[in-house]
């Protein structure tokens, strides 16, 4: 086996959704980090958010943030930051588009006051502020009440006809530029660690929802993750799927990662 690499979604999967906290999957994660395996987070939260996450877990390694709008590397003075997608400056022009299309209003993320954001996500004032520093997509809520599947659909057609991608996060319907998704910024990733692979990179994805899709499709081992909130239907993934939800889930796949690649179990 080739030097291996782990991407994981972070909400849901390596984190407790409701209390931010990572007790469960820390075992596994030290671990990977005592057999110098990259954990690469893979997300829909900012850089600020993901910078701190970092500290907190004592990665080294790079982080995907807005769900593949922009990369994070480790360098000498902190992170060099690659930007995938297109500024929130320009993607905040499509908003009265977005608006005629669906024949309701929205609100943006970046726009909601953050006593808002908190009563809506569940989140502290200081990771509510965090979550408001987007830089590379757009994240909104429609502000109309329920909006059918159909309606969603022709919008998501719409905006790709103009280049652009819709994603649904959980809470939020996130826009990106086209060619910013979570499985671009993989790749992109593991051209990064290609240089000191000599070509034998071999990639595990661990996600928990839809929105993680787009990245367990590009890499050679996918694990979905139960989830007991998500609508998937998990008898017809692609995906090796755990039989555990959240972060037990998350270290059964890791689990199975390391009896692979032929490290001691956890």
């Amino acid at each position: 086996m080739g030097r291996l690499l782990v991407f994981s979604d972070y909400d849901g999967t390596i984190s407790d959704e409701r209390t931010d906290t990572c007790e469960i999957s820390m075992r596994c994660i030290r671990v990977l980090r005592e057999a110098r395996i990259p954990l690469v987070i893979v997300s829909s939260k900012t850089c600020e958010e993901l910078h701190e996450v970092s500290r907190r877990l004592e990665l080294n390694a790079p982080f995907v943030f807005e769900n593949g709008a922009g990369i994070a590397y480790p360098s000498e003075h902190g992170y060099r930051i690659e930007a995938v997608g297109l500024s929130v400056r320009k993607l905040r022009k499509l908003v009265p588009y977005i608006e005629s299309v669906i024949e309701g209003k929205i609100e943006t993320l970046e726009r909601m006051d953050v006593p808002q954001l908190c009563a809506y996500t569940g989140l502290s004032y200081a990771h509510a502020r965090r979550a408001k520093k987007r830089r590379f997509s757009l994240p909104f809520i429609i502000k109309t009440g329920s909006i059918s599947k159909e309606k969603i659909e022709t919008l998501s057609s719409a905006l790709a006809e103009k280049g652009f991608l819709l994603r649904w996060g959980g809470k939020f319907y996130h826009l990106v530029a086209r060619g910013a998704g979570k499985g671009e910024a993989v790749k992109r990733v593991c051209e990064f660690y290609l240089t000191d692979a000599n070509g034998t990179i071999v990639t595990a994805g661990i996600g928990n929802s839809e929105n993680d899709f787009d990245m367990l499709r590009v890499v050679d081992h996918p694990y979905l993750v139960r989830n007991g909130s998500s609508n998937i239907d998990y008898t017809d993934v692609p995906c090796s799927v755990t039989k555990k939800h959240g972060q037990e889930g998350f270290c059964e796949a890791v689990r199975e990662l390391l009896s692979l690649a032929r490290i001691d179990d956890v």
